[in-house]
């Protein structure tokens, strides 16, 4: 963005130079005393000319091309001067005079040059230079409205330290305006210290190098922080000067030094954080330990009452379960960014496939991955992802009465990943959990788990910056996946 607004600025002080250089004559009558000399040097670089007396009263010679008389119409043989006068405003100042007439609609431009026996009126056909010109002056009149619109400070300055154009919001900061800039130097209107801050990097841009910096102004509402690129104004193969576009940066370097102070707080309380899940999952495990292993000694080795091994019973399924809790929340507290390694795809199944395989006789296992691709992440916890995919399929399938029961482990990949999913043909997921399955405590199945599973899936594709999710099979059952980035 910076280039462009840049490249207006650009535009504008080139078309202000150009103007300036259209005011030079094309040529000098003045200088030529030879008449034949200069009706040769006329009548090849304009369309017309008369010679009249000093008076502008009579014509003593005149010359039209037949463009420019189409232009005017009929012209009669004895034709004086009033018939220019009525078309032109012809007048008898005693210096070189242009001005640009509409004559049916052609654009003529009328030189009157005042010598000292006679004058001379110069026509040139100017139409298109004219339309041009006109569109030239319309695109400009945009670009500045463009230029101080911007909300930056957008200035040329010459390589002695004048400004050669500025936009509008430099007069509502350093409150001067536009004319009091041009032509004066950047120390004459910036404030003494904001002037001997950026000294140094004006060097820089003025040495060729394009530099972009902050620094700050002491204010009486406070200090006030601005971004500044320079970028050299080469011509020629020479730095002329350079471009310069300043925002006030002070609202967003609040807002970043807001940011960073809360991130600071928030990285501080997560640490809080996972060392009480980590001493209460470590304090709850031993007395459910303790629990678990006196109610089964009550079971193995004590004669009880059917309603008390009941009771027992029950007591020690909570236990099991509490404990499964606990570690579940282990598992997620202790998921942090670690180090990606290059990782056989495969590999990262062998951890548990043989054993889900041998423990469920029943669910035929389709392992559709190919063994030659890599991926790139933290080894355990993509396993983890995996392990839970295919135990929440398990769990699906040992609920379901569906006698065909099979798991598929499938994979393709994009250009830019791999994916794998887990297939099962159990009942799919319920439409009330849909949006919430892969929340902590939820479960896919109706058999009862800790529901962590899912939100260790959750939390390894945070880490990896990876996309997941699942879908419901058109034949029944459902598909988790997820898309790792190569």
């Amino acid at each position: 963005m910076a280039t462009a607004i840049i490249s207006l600025a650009t535009v504008v002080y080139a078309s202000r130079m150009l103007k300036r250089l259209g005011d030079v004559k094309d040529f000098n009558v003045l200088a030529i005393e030879d008449e034949h000399e200069l009706s040769t040097i006329l009548n090849e670089i304009v369309d017309g000319y008369m010679i009249c007396d000093s008076s502008l009263n009579r014509i003593k010679y005149m010359h039209l091309s037949d463009k420019f008389k189409t232009i005017l119409g009929p012209i009669p043989a004895d034709a004086g001067t009033d018939l220019f006068k009525d078309k032109f405003d012809i007048n008898g100042q005693d210096f070189i005079n242009d001005n640009v007439y509409n004559v049916n609609e052609e654009f003529i431009k009328v030189t009157i040059v005042h010598r000292k026996s006679d004058q001379i009126c110069i026509f040139k056909i100017v139409t298109e230079a004219k339309r041009l010109q006109d569109a030239h002056d319309q695109n400009e009149a945009m670009i500045n409205l463009v230029l101080n619109k911007v909300p930056a400070l957008i200035s040329i300055v010459s390589k002695n330290l004048k400004y050669l154009l500025v936009n509008k919001p430099y007069e509502s900061t350093w409150g001067k305006s536009v004319e009091q800039m041009i032509g004066h130097s950047i120390k004459e209107v910036l404030p003494p210290s904001l002037f001997e801050n950026i000294l140094p990097y004006i060097n820089r841009a003025l040495a060729g190098e394009a530099v972009n910096f902050e620094t700050s102004l002491e204010t009486e509402n406070g200090p006030v922080t601005f971004n500044v690129s320079y970028l050299p104004y080469i011509l020629h193969g020479k730095v002329e000067g350079f471009f310069t576009m300043v925002t006030d940066n002070t609202e967003r370097s609040k807002q970043e030094r807001i940011l960073v102070e809360k991130n600071q707080e928030l990285e501080a309380l997560t640490k809080d954080l996972e060392e009480f899940i980590y001493f209460i999952s470590h304090d709850l495990q031993a007395p459910i330990r303790h629990i678990s292993s006196f109610t089964n000694l009550l079971l193995k080795d004590l004669e009880v009452p059917d309603e008390r091994q009941k009771y027992v019973e029950i007591i020690n399924s909570s236990c099991q379960r509490a404990r499964e809790l606990v570690e579940g929340i282990l598992k997620v507290a202790n998921l942090k960014k670690e180090k990606f390694i290059e990782t056989p795809l495969d590999k990262l199944f062998y951890t548990f496939i043989n054993t889900v395989k041998m423990e469920n006789p029943l669910i035929s296992f389709n392992f559709n991955v190919p063994s030659e691709k890599n991926v790139r992440c933290i080894p355990f916890q993509m396993s983890l992802v995996f392990e839970n995919f295919v135990s929440n399929s398990i769990r699906a399938l040992n609920n379901s009465n569906k006698e065909l029961k099979y798991i598929n482990i499938n994979y393709y990949e994009t250009p830019s990943e791999h994916i794998i999913y887990v297939e099962d043909s159990g009942d799919g997921v319920s439409q009330d959990i849909q949006d919430k399955i892969f929340g902590i405590f939820k479960s896919y199945s109706k058999e009862k788990s800790t529901g962590v599973g899912l939100a260790i899936v959750e939390r390894v594709a945070e880490l990896h910056d990876s996309r997941y999710g699942f879908f419901n099979n058109n034949d029944g059952g459902a598909s988790f996946w997820i898309a790792i980035k190569k």
